[in-house]
């Protein structure tokens, strides 16, 4: 194995590069990674996977070494296990190359471990600093796509870049939590570029129309903030009269003309119980969750196969018939594709992030780490119980880099400099 990468080392004329070097890269990558999904969405897998291979390359070339911290590789072995599910459950299912193509999304998973070890070579400020200023120019750009997409096409819901409402609503919530939770440890300089970010994320959540994404982002916001609420408030109170209100009234704005009129239909949808006459988003949900259920019951221990969720929704019946690929809620889907197989998987990619998340931490920095694992966890969970997450290669990435940010910051040992 050894001679394999020095083969390539000497093909590609790439040697040993400096500490300084690769920590200038991860910089960049991260800026580029959340800026370039804000345009492209897809570019967040394209990103991620190349890292994952560089990482891979790199680890063998001997520029860095595997990360030894534990919680890191017990992180790493929680993600791995939800691909190693889907291929056990091609193989129970017999699903043949369709199944393998399926589930070849879930290997992104595996990216965990050399990403991670790579980014641990930058200090904490940098991997604090590149994070938030990223999400923030990426939330600003996320906003103002927005904009244009419904000054251009009246009572359209945006989807940025992503192509998807929903899809645009977990990108914005997962913005908003790298902004706030990282608000405490971010140099200074950049504090208003990142509250900027934060405020724009919040605008599109709302302008989504996606209920999902309000819970998520109601859940995230008092713990992301929770750290810093004392310099919150203080911060509101010198702000002065004037700016406050012009703050509010932004808020107050958005929360009128973008979440009310999908709260009131909402409220309507539920009086009288004239839910499925009313509200279809939430009359076909209920029909495939209780149809879902349903089938799980009847293979429960493998499922069907990654490639089975279209065919098995259309199976439900409907009229006419309904064409989803997945449905929108990530243990149904989970439990369709690999059955209990896969639902323990992702069920310990959560417990690992949420035990991560409440070791004692010793510093500013570990806390602000695992202040943002506990709120891309929420968000996840918030929005997965309507929507998707692995199955989708921009929520996949997003949440994969997301947790890898959170998770090398929860266990970074190094101190922010003054």
């Amino acid at each position: 194995m050894l001679r394999f990468f020095q083969g390539i080392q000497s093909f590609i004329g790439v040697g040993s590069i400096s500490k300084f070097g690769m920590s200038r890269s991860n910089a960049q990558f991260t800026h580029s990674f959340f800026i370039a999904s804000a345009l492209i969405g897809s570019l967040s897998a394209v990103l991620l996977v190349g890292a994952f291979v560089w990482a891979v390359i790199r680890l063998g070339l001997g520029n860095f070494s595997v990360s030894a911290n534990n919680y890191v590789r017990l992180i790493a072995a929680t993600f791995a296990l939800y691909p190693a599910s889907e291929f056990i459950s091609v193989i129970a299912n017999g699903r043949g190359f369709a199944g393998i193509f399926e589930s070849l999304g879930a290997v992104l998973c595996l990216a965990v471990l050399p990403v991670a070890s790579r980014l641990m070579v930058s200090s904490a400020d940098e991997i604090a600093n590149s994070a938030a200023r990223g999400a923030a120019i990426s939330g600003i750009i996320t906003l103002l796509i927005c904009l244009v997409q419904m000054v251009i096409l009246i009572g359209y819901r945006p989807t940025g870049g992503s192509a998807n409402t929903s899809v645009l609503a977990f990108f914005a919530v997962t913005l908003f939590c790298i902004c706030c939770s990282l608000s405490s440890i971010v140099s200074s300089q950049y504090r208003k570029l990142v509250a900027l970010g934060a405020l724009s994320c919040f605008c599109t959540i709302i302008l989504t129309d996606t209920r999902a994404a309000w819970v998520g982002a109601a859940l995230v916001l008092p713990v992301a903030l929770w750290p810093i609420r004392h310099s919150l408030w203080n911060s509101i109170i010198r702000l002065g009269v004037f700016k406050q209100l012009i703050f509010a009234s932004i808020v107050l704005c958005v929360l009128i003309f973008g979440a009310w009129p999908r709260l009131e239909a909402t409220i309507q949808s539920f009086e009288g119980f004239r839910l499925l006459s009313k509200d279809v988003s939430i009359a076909h949900r209920i029909f495939i969750w209780s149809g879902g259920i349903q089938q799980f019951l009847a293979s429960p221990v493998f499922g069907y196969g990654p490639d089975t969720p279209r065919q098995m929704i259309t199976a439900l019946g409907g009229n006419p018939p309904l064409t989803y690929t997945h449905y929108h809620n990530i243990f149904l889907t989970a439990a369709i594709r690999g059955g209990l197989v896969e639902v323990i998987a992702l069920v310990l990619i959560f417990a690992g992030l949420f035990w991560v998340a409440f070791k004692k931490h010793h510093n500013q920095i570990q806390r602000a780490g695992q202040t943002l694992l506990i709120a891309l966890s929420i968000a996840a969970l918030s929005q997965g119980m309507a929507g998707v997450l692995f199955t989708h290669d921009i929520t996949s990435a997003m949440f994969i880099f997301t947790a890898v940010i959170g998770l090398c910051l929860s266990v970074h040992e190094q101190s922010i400099p003054a």
